[in-house]
């Protein structure tokens, strides 16, 4: 289909080449061969009359035409997706959905037990598929690469829709044989006792609990990290 000359199926290609930014990616996601997604190339360029992509160290980098029409592109093709293309009805007790979900161990040990229960008795065909936490979650839920994340409140991702699933304190838990913690410590021996912390990605987006703990009760103090992880248990 045609739009002012344009083929509308070039910009599901585009969405493709910009995100991949590799001709086999690209292919893999759009199922066709890498010949065809290069003759896709051909064509962008051939309409917009700029070189769309260069190649640089193996990889395709955008122009600053292309680098444009990044977002309105992927804008488009989401309002496609949700607003023209039909869907049936979701049936609970008859579906074979498979839902991609990133959740975090510790919200997995606390919801997943209930979840599936109540899954095997309503939705006996759903399938779920639990990914790790990473730096791209809101990218991934933009993209339509998962279906649900479970995330702090301060990590909510703006423009997507979000319900309240439960809520938790922090508390200390420290080695039982411990001669500096008595029944209860100081905020100073707090902070001066080496701590293991978890976080949620490697960059500042899903920063870690340590940080977020000083925010609270130190006002911007440090503690002293001595075993950091990308999930709450570890043994």
């Amino acid at each position: 289909m045609r739009f002012e000359g344009l083929d509308l199926n070039l910009l599901i290609a585009l969405d493709a080449i910009l995100d991949e930014r590799s001709v086999m990616g690209a292919s893999r996601r759009l199922h066709l061969s890498q010949p065809a997604t290069s003759a896709a190339i051909g064509r962008l360029r051939e309409y917009f009359n700029d070189e769309i992509f260069t190649i640089s160290q193996r990889k395709l980098v955008p122009t600053p035409l292309a680098q444009s029409l990044e977002k309105p592109t992927r804008e488009i093709l989401l309002q496609i997706r949700a607003n023209l293309i039909s869907r049936p009805k979701f049936d609970p007790a008859s579906s074979e959905r498979r839902f991609r979900l990133v959740v975090s161990d510790y919200a997995s040990i606390v919801l997943m037990h209930p979840v599936m229960k109540r899954i095997y008795n309503a939705a006996p065909g759903i399938r779920l598929e639990i990914l790790p936490f990473s730096d791209s979650v809101d990218d991934q839920l933009q993209r339509g690469e998962v279906d649900f994340a479970v995330v702090p409140d301060t990590n909510l991702i703006e423009g997507h829709p979000s319900q309240p699933l439960f809520t938790d304190e922090f508390c200390c838990v420290a080695w039982q044989g411990s001669r500096q913690i008595g029944r209860s410590i100081s905020l100073r021996r707090y902070l001066q006792a080496g701590h293991i912390t978890a976080q949620l990605g490697l960059m500042g987006e899903y920063r870690s609990m340590n940080g977020r703990l000083c925010d609270l009760v130190t006002n911007g103090g440090s503690r002293s990290s001595r075993l950091t992880s990308p999930r709450w248990r570890l043994w």
